[in-house]
């Protein structure tokens, strides 16, 4: 089966791994995957062709501006164009833009099987995308949610039917711990101490993740003392006005910024605890390659997260824009360790029964045959 996946861009970002990781874990011998970029290709592009896999790039703009409509035309032409010459079987789509012009592209072309994927929530989406979401959402055979608060939100407000919507989780494959020399190697050359509590936050420096609220938190752990660090992994907009937070609330010297880290795998070992303060997410997966480890997680309440983490089983849930709670949270763990090994084993083996990463791409298969 000829298959054609569709994604905004091919630069570093979540949904970009995990398209990465699906095409090359699809079984040879019955699927031939291509992938097609919106935007100029990226970090993965190059990683998919080192592979062998044939990338396109259809060299639209990475920002929004007066030209976006003009330019979206011509991209839904050259998408058909290219669509119909590979007589693809299926045209699979990730992200909003991606999932529209695949839509289109893909009826024009005449494609047997088109799927869109959603894999987020978004409280504050533009009404005209809400409305263009809808009038093409029909056009696919079936929309993919990463989580059961995806999949509510596809119904209620892009109204598209039950029947059309899967519920597929997002994976990860199971983990083996590096050689602990070499995360005391790692640690050291962070600058961090064997005798500190690590308290570790892997995500995009966004007002979404709601990372303010973890160095809030860290103001209020400071204040009951406690041998901690909190390292920060990755980078975006708020990378700054969080320093300057951290800065005035006199807990800058507690805080690592990392900005964005290529070697998350072996950083996630570094820690001793896991923190995710989201404001809204579909279904985290930096709290999944957190929980794979063993490591115990203090995450936000919010969309699919409680259908990761099982509170005060594989996890502890607080409420979110709540630093307080927070590091309440934080706190427990850090002075019952029994505790928090104890939810760091539940958490891992839930990872390794419920989201492993052979049984998201077994799942996929399946619904591209089906």
């Amino acid at each position: 089966m000829r298959i054609l996946f569709v994604i905004t861009s091919s630069h570093i970002g979540g949904t970009e791994n995990f398209l990465f990781q699906l095409v090359t874990h699809l079984d040879a011998s019955r699927f031939q995957p291509e992938v097609c970029s919106l935007k100029k290709t990226g970090y993965y592009a190059q990683r998919l062709r080192e592979r062998g896999i044939p990338v396109y790039s259809l060299n639209m703009p990475e920002e929004v501006n007066w030209m976006t409509p003009a330019c979206c035309l011509l991209g839904l032409i050259r998408l058909t164009c290219l669509i119909r010459k590979g007589e693809y079987t299926c045209v699979h789509a990730f992200l909003y833009r991606a999932n529209i012009l695949s839509r289109i592209a893909g009826t024009l072309a005449g494609v047997p099987l088109i799927i869109s994927s959603e894999r987020g929530l978004t409280r504050h989406k533009h009404p005209v995308a809400v409305w263009l979401d809808r009038i093409t959402a029909p056009l696919s055979r079936y929309t993919l949610a990463v989580s059961e608060a995806v999949a509510r939100q596809l119904q209620v407000r892009e109204r598209i039917h039950p029947a059309r919507i899967r519920v597929i989780y997002s994976g990860v494959d199971t983990k083996r711990g590096a050689n602990p020399e070499d995360i005391l190697r790692l640690k050291c050359n962070l600058g961090l101490s064997v005798h500190e509590q690590i308290i570790g936050c892997v995500a995009r420096l966004h007002p979404d993740k709601g990372v303010e609220d973890l160095v809030r938190a860290a103001a209020a752990l400071e204040l009951g003392s406690g041998n901690f660090r909190i390292i920060l992994a990755g980078d975006g907009p708020e990378r700054k006005p969080l320093e300057a937070l951290a800065e005035r609330l006199g807990v800058r010297s507690r805080i690592l910024f990392l900005g964005f880290r290529n070697d998350v795998d072996s950083l996630l070992q570094t820690f001793d605890l896991f923190v995710l303060p989201s404001r809204e997410e579909g279904l985290p997966m930096s709290v999944l390659e957190a929980m794979s480890f063993g490591i115990p997680v203090v995450a936000t309440r919010v969309g699919g997260v409680p259908e990761i983490v099982l509170h005060n089983q594989t996890g502890i849930l607080v409420p979110d824009h709540s630093p307080r709670e927070l590091a309440r949270a934080i706190s427990t763990l850090i002075q019952d360790p029994a505790l928090a090994r104890k939810l760091g084993e539940a958490g891992r083996l839930r990872v390794r029964n419920q989201f492993s990463f052979r049984k998201t791409v077994e799942q996929i298969e399946r619904l591209y045959e089906g």
